[in-house]
């Protein structure tokens, strides 16, 4: 007869565990003393002109803008307002006349103005070319994107900075949060460019004053730092 042979004893098999659900990023967060310096960057040079009762005079820049004292300023308080492309001109007048300071009223209408970077401003042609002649520009490039992102603009037209804003990376090694390593790369590379500081990193000096000479391949340069 067949020998009898125990039947193996088998285990169902366990549940498929689900795949752990990784923790929500850290929402990008303006520290608290950034957002106090730009509150009295807005207020307190409006109170001291209202208490020492001078105002200087404007001088016409061009059909939109002016220059006051040596800030630049607005012919039409409203001109935001009426045409938010104008936000983008503004840093283009300021860097042809080589101006790196807001007239208080122009600085509180910037901020306002902010607000009106929606998708529609961000697809529209006029703004496009506008943000890519930003980035071609001779002088005036790293005040300019370091001034669109620190009055919450930069974020605004492109989603994905506004992503990395205050962002910390937990490590030994970063020190600085996101747009700020962001910002850091931007002077850097201009850096490079300037004869002056060509003894600090002489091959990237070098390399970069061979390659960046057209108008498209400086701003190719600029834009990879920042995206």
């Amino acid at each position: 007869c067949a020998r009898f042979r125990p039947a193996k004893k088998t285990t169902a098999p366990s549940p498929r565990q689900p795949n752990p659900v990784p923790p929500a990023p850290l929402q990008p967060r303006r520290p608290l003393d950034e957002r106090l310096r730009i509150a009295n960057e807005l207020l307190i040079p409006a109170l001291q002109e209202m208490v020492s009762g001078k105002s200087l005079p404007i001088q016409p820049l061009d059909e939109e803008f002016a220059l006051r004292g040596n800030q630049i300023a607005l012919r039409d308080p409203e001109l935001f307002s009426r045409d938010p492309s104008a936000l983008l001109r503004l840093f283009l007048a300021a860097g042809k006349h080589g101006l790196t300071a807001f007239d208080p009223a122009c600085l509180r209408a910037l901020w306002r103005g902010r607000l009106r970077i929606n998708r529609a401003f961000r697809q529209d042609p006029r703004n496009m070319a506008a943000f890519l002649e930003l980035l071609r520009q001779p002088r005036g490039i790293t005040w300019s994107i370091a001034m669109l992102a620190r009055y919450d603009m930069l974020g605004r037209y492109l989603p994905a900075f506004a992503r990395i804003t205050g962002q910390m990376q937990h490590d030994g090694f970063h020190i600085y949060t996101v747009d700020e390593h962001t910002m850091a790369v931007l002077r850097n590379l201009r850096r490079f460019t300037v004869s002056e500081f060509s003894h600090e990193f002489p091959l990237a000096s070098r390399l970069i004053t061979a390659f960046d000479k057209t108008e498209l391949q400086r701003q190719s340069i600029r834009t990879a730092s920042i995206l």
